[in-house]
């Protein structure tokens, strides 16, 4: 299950936001009101985060994994799930604001530009005061390992599962223009 994964990434969350004046809506035994779990796949997450949250959005770009996630996750937490098919970048993700948005071992699979763009989307998804917690694979921009210009054509036709990354101080300098 994904419990020990949320919990983890919610008390960690909490914490950070702690050391910054912030308070987490789900902290001290709340429920929170929305969350999004950007890059769901088979809903692992998703199920846990629906025993924290009233409404969570389930965000894939594979409809296959979604309809995987719609079937194997019953009860209580069901209902609260909302499956969201998007292309890679999320530009379709909910309009309502989230609590807190969670993205783990997802964006690594995405060239930089998508990366950026799921990015910038997830936190336009936050309310005011929301948090938000993203895995990244980050380098430095003047690292050998950053790969500045991406084969598109290859990113896309390649099969098996590609790793990108993206330079830490470009992924927080979208992270600061946006406010989150």
């Amino acid at each position: 299950t994904g419990e020990e994964a949320v919990a983890k990434a919610l008390a960690r969350t909490a914490e950070i936001a702690r050391t910054h004046g912030a308070r987490a809506v789900w902290s001290g035994g709340g429920i929170g009101s929305t969350a999004i779990d950007f890059g769901c796949g088979v809903g692992r997450l998703a199920r846990a985060l629906a025993g924290r949250f009233a409404s969570v959005y389930c965000v894939d770009h594979s409809t296959a994994h979604l309809g995987l996630a719609a079937r194997s996750i019953q009860g209580r937490e069901a209902s609260r799930l909302h499956y969201v098919a998007t292309s890679q970048a999320g530009a379709e993700i909910i309009n309502e604001a989230a609590d807190f948005v969670l993205s783990l071992l997802s964006l690594q699979h995405m060239v930089p530009q998508l990366q950026v763009a799921a990015l910038e989307h997830l936190c336009d998804a936050l309310r005011v005061g929301g948090l938000g917690r993203v895995q990244l694979l980050t380098g430095y921009s003047d690292s050998p390992y950053v790969e500045r210009d991406c084969d598109w054509r290859l990113a896309v036709e390649e099969r098996g599962m590609q790793l990108h990354f993206l330079p830490l101080d470009e992924a927080t300098r979208h992270l600061t223009e946006r406010g989150c």
